[in-house]
């Protein structure tokens, strides 16, 4: 048995406490943290020295919240489902002159993304394995390849939430107020921001059966309690699905594992799953048919945390691909096919890479080793995607100067990242 598999039996502090694993002190977490934050920061500085709204950033979180009023805004379901933390990055925004409010924004978005690390090398996540394990778990999720959509940006933070929430419930359980209340405020932030709570929830009640506890039951009174909001707003929803179907085959699906999340782990964006050919389709199928199968090894063979992660990677992207919102003109998966660094490859490229760390200490030297050559390999992934493209410039300073000039009643548009407009109804000075 490796030495990170945990017995379930046990009782809960018998199986959260590793007394044999360093932990870090406050001072050392925060200092990793503003390293973290310098990371995601490095692969797109434009986020801070250029920034700009993109997407719903501005047409929709930052349009409503200052036409509508705030608090109006955050009680409007977006595509089906609650989007908390946007409307509330919105909220704060509206503090700030126009000018700033992209910024602010971006910060809330890399905040966001870079908090999942204080669980991660905490004491609490322990039960994980070493902390050069965690170490180097933390270092794969900052350094994904292939995850261009999702860096420094309000409007696909919740993704990175989602991931957060992943790791309370799977962390050991609070021995602090201040902890307590850092999981309650994030499990209810993340549970009413997207439709990610209605699959956590299945892995709270796993993580509870399995363990135990009263705080485990908190936690999946909680998410089942925001999985309920949230289904309610997709059931009674207007939920309108763009583009004329799915479009989904077994071909598509192959093109999809072995290029997207299989090889864009590993190498990072390419382009093969739209190449023709047969060559190209062998080099697919090859790595489809040998990431799966690494896969299921990490998943089978590793401890708890790694097969309750995989369950929720594997339901986000299962429901990813059932229910696609990617293109109003053309099939949804053949747009994914084409949609490289998309938010739908996060979770199970991160799953998979992490079953290959934990493949890599196995006690079996031909999967220590193929795993160890493709980890290797992976920093290919690394170098390639590092810096993410950064947004074309659309001046949005200077719209709004235009914007703070216009008079009280107008209706003022701005151009927004990719091909956009935010509609603005300019009001009068309080």
């Amino acid at each position: 048995m490796s030495e990170f598999q945990l017995n379930v039996r046990s009782t809960p502090r018998q199986s959260d406490v590793r007394a044999d694993v360093p932990c870090l002190a406050a001072w050392q977490l925060a200092l990793l943290f503003l390293l973290a934050f310098l990371m995601v920061f490095s692969r797109r500085p434009d986020a801070l020295f250029d920034p700009q709204f993109r997407a719903e950033d501005g047409t929709v979180w930052f349009a409503q919240a200052y036409n509508s009023g705030w608090f109006t805004a955050l009680a409007r379901p977006q595509t089906g489902y609650f989007q908390t933390l946007p409307r509330l990055a919105a909220a704060a925004a509206l503090l700030v002159p126009l000018r700033f409010a992209p910024l602010l924004m971006n910060v809330i978005g890399l905040l966001i993304q870079v908090l999942p690390i204080l669980v991660l090398l905490s004491s609490r996540s322990v039960s994980w394995g070493s902390l050069r394990f965690r170490s180097v778990l933390a270092f794969v999720y900052l350094a994904l390849p292939n995850s261009f959509e999702i860096h420094a940006t309000v409007t696909n933070a919740q993704w990175h939430l989602a991931f957060l929430s992943a790791l309370i419930v799977l962390a050991n359980e609070p021995r602090s107020r201040a902890w307590c209340t850092f999981d309650l405020v994030f499990l209810i932030l993340g549970g009413l921001t997207g439709p990610f709570c209605l699959f956590l929830s299945i892995v709270a009640f796993l993580s509870w059966f399995l363990c135990r506890g009263a705080w485990r039951a908190i936690q999946l009174v909680v998410l089942s309690a925001t999985a309920i909001i949230q289904a309610s707003a997709l059931m009674f929803g207007n939920v309108r699905h763009p583009g004329p179907g799915l479009g989904a085959s077994a071909l598509e699906l192959i093109k999809i594992l072995g290029g997207q999340v299989y090889l864009g782990a590993l190498i990072g964006a390419n382009s093969l799953a739209t190449r023709h050919g047969t060559a190209v389709l062998v080099v697919l199928c090859t790595a489809t048919i040998f990431g799966t199968a690494l896969f299921i090894i990490g998943a089978i063979t590793g401890g708890r945390h790694i097969r309750l992660f995989t369950v929720f990677a594997l339901l986000i992207f299962a429901a990813s691909l059932s229910n696609p919102m990617e293109s109003a003109t053309m099939p949804q998966w053949q747009s994914l096919l084409i949609d490289r660094g998309t938010r739908y490859w996060f979770f199970p490229m991160l799953a998979f890479l992490w079953s290959i760390i934990w493949c890599a200490q196995s006690p079996r030297p031909l999967l220590k080793r193929t795993a160890a050559i493709l980890l290797v390999f992976a920093t290919v992934g690394v170098v390639r995607n590092w810096r993410c493209p950064p947004y074309p410039p659309s001046h949005f300073s200077a719209s709004a100067a235009i914007f703070s000039q216009a008079r009280p009643g107008s209706i003022v548009r701005i151009p927004i990242y990719p091909n956009w407009t935010m509609e603005l109804h300019k009001k009068p000075p309080h």
